[in-house]
This record gives structure tokens, C-alpha cells and sequence, in this order.
């Protein structure tokens, strides 16, 4: 199951604030001085500057933890695209990502073929050359925390409306496959919020289909 595939709230969770982000990692001080400069070229649209630092460490976090997330670069433009509502913000969004990901220390070789095919694409926009500059000539590596970062479980599915992606679990779990309800459990670093997204996969399952007999994954197979 690719994570580009999976509700991003199980993905990552957004830092509330910008200062979250300065607070976090000497990276984001970069990235921030470089959006400042170029976040209204060629033209004035207002978004806000944590949208798209949350934005690019979305995408940013699917391409350190996917195993090929080099197939996956056209798809986030159209992701960043519908999250952040307008393409030019997706471009600057994208933007970010490349150099988030070019001045990691530890990078997975696969990172590099990501930034060969973001290097080949046309954003279309003024800045990213400016990303592009100040990634190459930062003469630090930087360790970002791009590890998997799902939302509490008890929080999932507000978050999820809030978001206006009503996540439906069905459809994510392919008709709730026991491989893929797996997978999803993975992604969580706790057993108690392993089990509570089993049990959250259930009673979906149960109101669904009226079937409080059935259980769509068996608690004892799990690895923990």
C-alpha cells in the first residue's frame, strides 16, 4: 500500500503554527527567508505561510517513507494543488519539497531519483530556482523528523471532516482486506493506537454491512 494512496492524516500531522516550524529545525529558517522573497512572484495570492510549510512536509514525509515514491512526483503537485487550492501555490509547494529533501543528512538512495525528476520538471513559476539555488549552496545537512506521524486516533475522523476528506474505510482498506488493514496498522508506533484503529476499521465494517458477528481482522495476528 503506497502512502500517497492512504488518508493523510495517517500520514502527518500539521504543526499549528509557523513558529512550530522556526522552532523545530534550522532548516525551516532557510526555507522561510527564501519564501518570503519569492512567495509573490510573479503575482500576489494570499495563503498562509504555515499552510505550505505543512503542505511540503506532507509530501516531504510520503517521499522519505515510501519505497518508491519516484513514481509518485506528478501526483503530489496535484495534491499540493488541491490542498493549497491554486496552482501557483502548489508550485511553490513543491518547490519547498525539493530542497527539504535535497539538504536531508540521511537520505534513502531513492531520494535521489526523486530529485533528478524534480529537477527535470517545469513548475511553471519564478521560484524555484530560488529554492533550488539555496539548497545547493547550504553547505549544511540537515535531520528533519520526516518520520510517519498520524493524527491520535481519537482525533482521526474530526480532523478528517475537518479537512473535508471524510475518510472512508472502506475504500482504503480495498473492502476492508485484512492485508491492507495490516499495512495501515504499520503505520501506528503504539499498541494501544493499533488497536484503536482496529476497532475503529470494525465499527465501520459492522454499520456497513450490519454484521456485528463479523470481525475484519484477527487482533492475534498482529506483530506486537
Amino acid at each position: 500500500m503506497k502512502l500517497i494512496n492512504i488518508p493523510r492524516e495517517l500520514v502527518y500531522t500539521d504543526r499549528r503554527t509557523l513558529d512550530d516550524f522556526l522552532r523545530e529545525d534550522d532548516l525551516n529558517k532557510e526555507l522561510y527567508k527564501v519564501y518570503l522573497r519569492v512567495k509573490d512572484k510573479p503575482y500576489y495570492f494570499k495563503f498562509d505561510a504555515e499552510d505550505a510549510f505543512n503542505e511540503a512536509y506532507y509530501i516531504a514525509t510520503m517521499a522519505m517513507n515510501d519505497p518508491h515514491p519516484e513514481l509518485d512526483v506528478k501526483e503530489w503537485l496535484w495534491i499540493a494543488k488541491e490542498d493549497m487550492g491554486w496552482r501557483y501555490a502548489a508550485n511553490l509547494v513543491m518547490s519547498m519539497v525539493y530542497a527539504i529533501l535535497y539538504l536531508q543528512q540521511d537520505q534513502p538512495e531513492q531520494i535521489g531519483y526523486v530529485l533528478t525528476i524534480m529537477e527535470g520538471q517545469d513548475y511553471g513559476e519564478d521560484h524555484f530556482p530560488d529554492f533550488k539555488a539555496m539548497a545547493e549552496q547550504e553547505k549544511r545537512r540537515f535531520k528533519s523528523d520526516l518520520s510517519i506521524r498520524p493524527y491520535p486516533i481519537d482525533e482521526l475522523e474530526y480532523i478528517s471532516v475537518m479537512h473535508k476528506r471524510p475518510i472512508s474505510w472502506q475504500t482504503v482498506t480495498e473492502d476492508f482486506d485484512q492485508n491492507n488493514i495490516r499495512e495501515l496498522v504499520s503505520l501506528l508506533q503504539t499498541k494501544d493506537e493499533r488497536l484503536k484503529l482496529i476497532d475503529l476499521i470494525e465499527d465501520r465494517q459492522k454499520s456497513l454491512f450490519a454484521l456485528p458477528e463479523v470481525k475484519p481482522f484477527n487482533i492475534e495476528d498482529l506483530p506486537f
